[in-house]
């Protein structure tokens, strides 16, 4: 878990905050009675995402960094009683630095190694796809518009809901026949491309509809019809000139054996590729943790690190192959192509016994016709089938999906239904999910679209997910939860708190959920950091002067 955050810039009362210790279920961040605006509370949120892999908290253009400047997060992650301490300058966002128990830099490792790192630390390294995609959707902090209550599943504006879908899939585990179809449907991509790339290398075009394929079809039997007709009148007197004949079909054999050497030639290329395909591969190390048992204090870090730029390699290596793969395939069908035209060739013209010169190169210049028709209407053949396989391909993947979609979203209606009850009591209807095909889905409270009850069920949605995925961590910034009424939100809470993952939330004004005023158990027994008036998070209020907080720090004096 995330277990504690330090900055030698967080201060209180002009002294240094203490390290915030953080723990398992719920974490409050309380603002002050007044609700008071700029005093850290989603700042410090964004430090939780900032110590996770985010890079919000510091963006150039955000008042806290105009404000306070550049400055070091210190943050430390707990498993089975160890600790692993790392700090992140705000100012070099791409690197992330391992410490020792006293805040000492010991090594550094990219942005990217550190969130596969985590990803393998909390459970969600063989799931598909990274760390960052799965998680932050869940983290719904002012600033990084995850608020969409219709869409609880988005992690960027810019994503399709096929996304937010296909994050869902690989969330409850159900990712890998479709991955195994999307792979069938790039590969097939690939030899589509390559066909066509080659198919732009010929001299013949391609029959570009249907009503062109049949007009080819009827051309190649009036000219079969003329060839024919050449024959017979060649065959009732013309004298027989075999000399003619025998070039002819010498020079189609010279073409043949020289098409077959080069197809022979692609062949042996594809099978070492393919045999070289099969060596390229690539297995994480396994059992890290195992390492500790025989070699206590060592450092796994670098480890991952090696891992994480020895996969890459080996995926870029595949796609190279697999590409120059496809291209190779496309240009032996295409010798194929040509092979078998100049066979059925070669025996035409052993039935030519009486062809003159003249009549040969007419017969000729015909045959070469019907040959550039023929291939025409057969690239137009091999064009239709792509099509029709990536249809089927579609149709594969969409029907598992299906599948998988069904049981998901009974799975989570059926939590949805259960939360709710337990955080606002029967008689309110809970939220549903309701996923229409792998493009669509909606959610929703029915009968029921108030501000306050769609963002509670964005925020049970959360929790729900929590329960049925590896999924570690939420957050819950003050302006969405401000929005539920207090009751339900105390509810909510008590939910959080029973969860073995982290949940981090900011609220206000903790006098009114209450009415006697009185601050509830679930949120005294749960809050981590207090700030308000003149306990800010930094020490200052970056939305007043430094001239009226300096009188405000005179007058209490």
């Amino acid at each position: 878990m995330l277990s504690e955050i330090f900055c030698d810039q967080y201060m209180d009362e002009g002294v240094i905050r203490k390290p915030i210790k953080l723990h398992r279920g719920l974490n409050i961040v309380v603002g002050g009675t007044d609700a008071s605006n700029s005093i850290g509370k989603t700042t410090f949120l964004l430090a939780i995402d900032f110590a996770l892999g985010g890079k919000t908290y510091a963006r150039k253009s955000s008042s806290m960094v105009r404000a306070i400047g550049h400055h070091t997060l210190h943050f430390t992650h707990t498993f089975d009683g160890v600790d692993y301490r790392f700090c992140r300058d705000t100012a070099e966002t791409k690197t992330v630095w391992s410490c020792d128990d006293k805040r000492n830099r010991l090594r550094s490792m990219s942005i990217e190694a550190y969130k596969d790192w985590l990803a393998a630390k909390y459970g969600l390294g063989e799931l598909g796809s990274s760390f960052r995609d799965l998680q932050s959707p869940f983290f719904r902090v002012y600033g990084m518009k995850h608020d969409d209550v219709d869409r609880p599943l988005m992690s960027s504006t810019s994503d399709k809901v096929s996304a937010d879908l296909l994050r869902l899939l690989k969330l409850y585990g159900r990712y890998e026949e479709v991955a195994e179809i999307e792979e069938k449907r790039k590969n097939l991509e690939l030899d589509r491309s390559a066909f066509r790339n080659a198919d732009s290398r010929r001299f013949i075009r391609k029959a570009q509809s249907a009503k062109e394929y049949a007009k080819n079809e009827r051309k190649i039997k009036s000219l079969e019809s003329q060839m024919k007709q050449m024959l017979e009148r060649c065959d009732k007197g013309v004298v027989e000139i075999t000399t003619e004949k025998s070039g002819y079909i010498a020079t189609l054999t010279d073409q043949l054996i020289e098409l077959r050497r080069g197809r022979d030639s692609l062949a042996r290329a594809l099978r070492a590729m393919e045999r070289d395909l099969e060596l390229i591969s690539f297995s994480k190390t396994k059992n890290l943790e195992r390492l500790r048992t025989y070699f206590p204090g060592i450092d796994i870090r670098p480890i991952a690190e090696i891992d994480a730029f020895h996969e890459e390699n080996v995926r870029n290596l595949k796609e190279m192959h697999r590409n120059e793969s496809a291209d190779i395939k496309a240009r032996i069908a295409d010798l194929d192509l040509q092979i078998s035209r100049i066979e059925e060739s070669i025996q035409q013209a052993g039935g030519i016994s009486t062809l003159p010169r003249v009549a040969m190169e007419e017969y000729a210049d015909l045959n070469s016709l019907v040959e550039q028709l023929v291939r025409a209407n057969e690239l137009y053949d091999r064009d239709k089938q792509f099509a029709e396989d990536a249809k089927e391909i579609k149709s594969q993947r969409e029907s598992i999906e299906q599948h998988h979609f069904r049981e998901i979203e009974s799975a989570i209606n059926e939590e949805l239904l259960s939360l709710n009850r337990a955080a606002v009591g029967r008689g309110i209807a809970a939220p549903k999910i309701e996923i229409v095909d792998p493009d669509h889905y909606t959610y929703e409270i029915p009968l029921d679209d108030g501000t306050g009850s769609r963002n509670r069920g964005m925020f049970l949605f959360d929790i729900a997910l929590l329960r049925q995925t590896p999924l570690k961590f939420a957050i819950h910034d003050s302006p969405g939860l401000k929005q539920v009424e207090d009751g339900h939100t105390i509810g909510m809470f008590n939910l959080y708190s029973q969860c073995e993952e982290q949940i981090f939330v900011a609220i206000d004004k903790v006098d009114k959920y209450t009415e006697s005023g009185e601050v509830p158990d679930v949120i005294k027994e749960n809050t981590v950091l207090e700030l308000s008036r003149g306990h800010e998070l930094f020490g200052i209020a970056w939305n007043r002067d430094i001239e009226s907080q300096a009188e405000d720090i005179g007058s209490d004096e």
